[in-house]
């Protein structure tokens, strides 16, 4: 005997791009929905790129209110996750390019095993402003493809998605990125 369909299976949930048409025909839930759907992803990518809470959350909202008052200028309401997070990064790139270069991370953004020699904690710090600077100086393809992989920890289809390139050029972009990385590592040592 088959089985009932569960509400899921006969009522799946909206795509982005069928809220995004519900927004622009005046469905304030449908805005709602969208926001809830990507806020965690936003705030998360914005963290790793600012890395101070409050900045993050600014910085969040920021992204959300530009894309409500920018969305007639997206034309594939399927491409919103990629519009959205493209928003994103600029405005982080904004904050760190506006940001005091002597301002350091806050405490909550410790070396995830503090140890008790202050020596290997100051050890963990140096290292960790080591990748910041190196990441720096990647390509800014690579650059944000590294990024949005290990800090964001998205699937190489979503950022080639969000930086507008082929899932293949993403692959490529942190393969090198990364390969550049450990050299420089290697090269500091």
């Amino acid at each position: 005997m088959p089985r009932a369909k569960t509400h899921r299976e006969t009522d799946p949930a909206p795509t982005d791009a069928e809220l995004v048409e519900a927004w622009r025909s005046g469905d304030g839930t449908a805005l709602e929905r969208l926001i809830l759907r990507h806020q965690a992803g936003v705030y998360r990518l914005m963290l790793r790129s600012v890395r101070n809470p409050a900045d993050a959350e600014d910085l969040t909202q920021k992204c959300f209110l530009k894309a409500i008052t920018k969305i007639e200028r997206l034309e594939d309401g399927g491409a919103f996750k990629g519009w959205l997070y493209r928003i994103a990064l600029n405005l982080a790139k904004n904050r760190r390019r506006n940001a005091f270069r002597w301002r350091r991370a806050p405490v909550e953004e410790a070396p995830p095993r503090p140890t008790a020699d202050p020596h290997d904690t100051l050890d963990a710090w140096q290292r960790l402003e080591w990748v910041r600077g190196a990441l720096e100086t990647l390509p800014r393809m690579q650059r944000e493809v590294v990024r949005l992989r290990l800090h964001a920890e998205l699937p190489f289809k979503e950022i080639a998605e969000i930086l507008g390139t082929t899932e293949s050029s993403a692959k490529v972009s942190y393969y090198h990125g990364v390969r550049r990385l450990r050299a420089l590592w290697e090269e500091s040592r």
